[in-house]
């Protein structure tokens, strides 16, 4: 079992471990070693570092990373907003979403929705749509290259 005690660096006699002054000579922590702080400051640095590289490596900003499907999510919601009735709206599930390249996406698919007389159509669209950056999901990550609405 680990000593609760130490020897006080002034005077030598013996201290709590956690104690804040010395109750013989009254050095500030008297338990301390002079190497303990620097012990402390470089397992705080190695931890940072370590904390900094996983977050490097877990990044969503990853250039390459392929976001098709959520360019067509977005796709989707630009596209409500062309609606009269955009809470009728139904997409065919997974349309397919070209990448263009590295940011740029495109989407030729079709919604059907009610018209503004309650009669459900169908439009036909394509939607080119471009990741800026930023979090994936929000619509203001991406910005409308083009939008062609039959």
């Amino acid at each position: 079992m680990a000593s609760k005690t130490t020897e006080c660096k002034a005077c030598k006699k013996e201290v709590s471990k956690t104690a804040k002054t010395c109750p013989h000579c009254g050095e500030k922590r008297p338990g301390t070693k002079p190497g303990d702080t620097a012990k402390g400051c470089l397992v705080f640095l190695v931890i940072g570092i370590i904390f900094a590289i996983g977050l490097t490596f877990c990044s969503d900003e990853d250039p390459d990373k392929d976001r098709s499907i959520m360019a067509g999510i977005q796709c989707q919601h630009v596209v409500k907003e062309y609606l009269k009735s955009p809470a009728t709206a139904d997409f065919p599930f997974g349309p397919p979403v070209q990448r263009l390249n590295k940011s740029d996406y495109r989407l030729d698919s079709y919604v059907d929705a009610q018209n503004g007389f309650g009669a459900t159509t169908r439009t036909t669209f394509r939607c080119d749509i471009q990741y800026k950056g930023g979090d994936p999901a929000n619509l203001a990550s991406w910005s409308v290259l083009a939008m062609e609405i039959d």
